[in-house]
């Protein structure tokens, strides 16, 4: 197994953390923790043929050691966090692996997308729940194996007591994490970017290097500013700049980076569209607000999500 790099601790106090569902950013968190020094547990329906995770983030691949659980039954021993990394569509399927790791004192993160986090587990556990916003990009190349392009804020969480105890673990775990005040704006902007990207790449099966051709750019903005108009309308603050500021950002990124939609279309995975689009639609209707092309782009993913199997690659 590699040992850390220089530029990360070992973790004075080695926490046990889970990490369930282990796509690329479940994957990647695992393999942070792991390189930390915590005691980790990697919980999905499969595992790789070695107990470790794989991560490359452009040295080259390095393993790192953690317990690998492929059912709720495994698990021996509760968790001090709980990291959710599952897709929105699978989120009640982590109830059976939270009724087993979760004890009295631990604590869950939800890395999902979406802007509804704490509502999404109410019904699910009464440990409390930190929400998540994920801007790595990561792509699993296999069951356990992940790579990563790394940015300037990878993680965003509540400025709240939980928020900056996940904050503080992540932070000394070599995770970039900031904690936000104004979390509804915060999680909003990241819907900018989800409600945007992914949609685009999964409709032109390209990229990001999409983004930066004008045509799509000129959609791109149009999803922006409706996706902003909704946004205020439950607090989210949003100047006039806005739509093109995160434009701007989208299109600073690694042209050859991926989404994740992309990456489930290309596995035949189901899509992440009705948490995205289908939330900016449905607030929409809620608050009078017409959205022609959001309405567009999610019809559009919709007849994608009913394709046959193998027909979107």
């Amino acid at each position: 197994m590699s040992s850390p790099p220089n530029s990360v601790r070992a973790a004075a106090t080695p926490e046990t953390i889970a990490v369930v569902g282990t796509g690329a950013v479940g994957t990647a968190l695992a393999a942070w923790f792991a390189r930390a020094g915590h005691r980790v547990m990697a919980c999905s329906r499969s595992a790789p043929e070695r107990p470790a995770v794989v991560i490359d983030e452009g040295d080259g691949p390095r393993a790192y050691p953690v317990r690998w659980h492929t059912a709720p039954t495994q698990v021996d021993a509760t968790a001090d966090w709980v990291f959710v990394a599952t897709k929105l569509p699978d989120t009640l399927a982590a109830a059976k692996w939270l009724a087993a790791l979760v004890g009295p004192s631990t604590r869950i993160v939800a890395a999902q997308n979406g802007v509804d986090h704490r509502e999404r587990f109410a019904e699910l556990t009464d440990a409390p729940v930190v929400p998540a916003l994920v801007y790595f990009i990561a792509e699993r190349l296999a069951v356990g194996s992940v790579q990563v392009r790394r940015v300037d804020q990878e993680l965003v969480l509540p400025d709240d007591e939980t928020g900056r105890l996940a904050a503080r673990l992540c932070n000394n775990s070599g995770i970039v994490a900031e904690t936000e005040p104004d979390f509804t704006t915060q999680a909003w902007r990241k819907l900018l970017i989800n409600a945007t990207a992914n949609p685009l790449t999964v409709l032109t099966s390209r990229r990001l290097e999409v983004l930066r051709e004008p045509p799509v750019a000129e959609l791109a903005l149009a999803l922006l500013e409706e996706t902003v108009q909704v946004g205020r309308t439950v607090g989210a603050r949003f100047g006039d700049s806005s739509p093109a500021e995160a434009l701007a950002w989208l299109q600073a990124l690694d042209p050859d980076g991926t989404t994740s939609m992309l990456q489930d279309r290309e596995n035949n995975r189901g899509r992440e569209h009705e948490g995205l689009t289908g939330t900016v639609v449905r607030l929409a209707r809620q608050h009078g607000i017409p959205t022609p092309v959001s309405d567009t782009v999610l019809a559009l993913l919709r007849g994608l999500s009913t394709s046959p199997a193998g027909s979107s690659r």
